[in-house]
């Protein structure tokens, strides 16, 4: 519980101002929520800050896109393997976070990524991720 309410805090916490960045869709709560919209493309690691109100709250967030100019964030194929988007609907990028599992019941989290959200959360609403 504890981590889920760290989770939601950090996701509706930022420090960031996002003035090159569109204005998301009025059904959307999530700004840019799949990760194509940048300002610029990645280079290498820890850069989650070019996809536009996108912030690393701990650790190092990666930006992977296809246009990057480097193998280590390319997509599909780059330094954690090969994950594919759906480019029938435009995908070019995602962003990555690393979790280790010490035991079963023990989670280190070492990356953590926030946005702001488009309006606050009502209470006692329902929302669908």
């Amino acid at each position: 519980m504890k981590l889920k309410a760290f989770l939601l805090f950090m996701i509706l916490f930022t420090l960031h101002s996002f003035s090159q960045c569109p204005i998301p869709t009025p059904c959307n709560l999530v700004l840019n929520g799949d990760f194509e919209q940048n300002n610029g493309w990645s280079t290498g690691l820890n850069q989650i800050a070019l996809a536009c109100n996108w912030i690393a709250a701990t650790g190092s967030p990666e930006y992977y896109h296809a246009n990057s100019t480097s193998s280590t964030v390319k997509v599909p194929t780059n330094l954690n393997g090969t994950q594919y988007v759906n480019t029938a609907f435009g995908g070019n990028a995602y962003a990555g976070i690393e979790i280790e599992q010490n035991t079963p019941l023990e989670l280190h989290i070492s990356d953590l990524l926030a946005t702001q959200l488009r309006q606050p959360l009502q209470p006692n609403t329902s929302y669908q991720l």
